[in-house]
């Protein structure tokens, strides 16, 4: 086991479900954790139930009051001298939704869900400040423009994904499920389903053509810069590996003005999505 000195690291949480009627169990994976621990969850104390020692890495399992699925959390581990005294510099944090985020939230829809709140954060970072966004599945104007109320303007609104089969088929990586058994937890490898491009059609409208310029020329110079977009692969570890998808323009900008609103339209491709998605079989 490293020194009690060296200061903690928190390299993985995850929950697993308790007994019917009692609490649910956190599984924390603690690098350089001394032999004793400080453990807080949103500042209350939080004692071990059970501790397991690998080095460098030490999982440790604390029992989790009942909560709903989308309150986040706040943990805290500290490393403890013999004595019991918090050391300097020993501590580590980390912050999260552990409920909501499972196995299907980074397959599948879940999985889509991720890649296009992703991809607004990065249009509303890089390529439209100021704009209104809105997202929206089905929503056609008679003249096929998808938009949003204008209000104070400008906006983007952004339609899909609709999944299409990818042309150059990637090398599938297996789905890991962690699952939790008579004898302990057990990790098991899954096939993944295809690969897909997710096509997007993004939106923006302005109230006059001065406007409606400057904001595709944000979305123009945004996309002529980004060539992928980027999540970790797993987001209930920390520093999980970086997933890029490449990020292309799909067509051309066409503008057009609607009843006097001044609009433009531009079709959004995230290329080579390996996951699993219902109906179309697994490979």
């Amino acid at each position: 086991m490293p020194g009690h000195g060296s200061p903690p690291e928190i390299v993985e949480v995850a929950p697993l479900r308790g007994m019917t009627l009692g609490p649910d169990l956190l599984q924390v994976r603690v690098r350089h954790a001394a032999p004793q621990l400080a453990v807080a969850i949103d500042a209350r104390p939080a004692a071990p139930c059970a501790r397991v020692d690998t080095p460098p890495d030490s999982v440790i399992w604390l029992p989790l009051l009942p909560r709903r699925r989308e309150d986040a959390l706040r943990l805290v581990v500290q490393n403890l001298s013999p004595a019991g005294v918090v050391l300097p510099m020993a501590r580590a944090e980390w912050d999260g939704c552990v409920l909501g985020v499972s196995d299907a939230a980074i397959t599948g829809e879940g999985q889509l869900a991720r890649i296009t709140r992703a991809l607004i954060g990065v249009l509303g970072s890089y390529a439209a400040t100021s704009a209104r966004f809105a997202h929206v599945v089905d929503l056609d104007t008679t003249d096929g423009v998808r938009m949003v109320p204008l209000g104070d303007g400008p906006a983007l609104t952004i339609s899909g994904p609709r999944p299409e089969l990818a042309r150059i088929a990637s090398v599938a990586r297996p789905t890991v499920e962690t699952v939790l058994s008579a004898d302990g937890t057990q990790r098991i490898e899954r096939t993944t389903g295809v690969s897909l491009d997710l096509l997007y059609e993004v939106t923006g409208a302005a109230r006059n053509g001065a406007e409606l310029l400057a904001l595709l020329a944000g979305v123009a110079t945004f996309l002529a810069r980004t060539r992928w977009l980027e999540l970790p692969r797993d987001p209930r570890t920390a520093h999980s590996p970086i997933v890029r998808w490449d990020l292309d323009a799909d067509g051309a900008f066409q503008s057009q003005i609607t009843a006097g609103v001044h609009t433009f339209r531009v079709g959004l491709r995230v290329r080579n999505v390996v996951t699993s998605w219902p109906g179309l079989g697994a490979s």
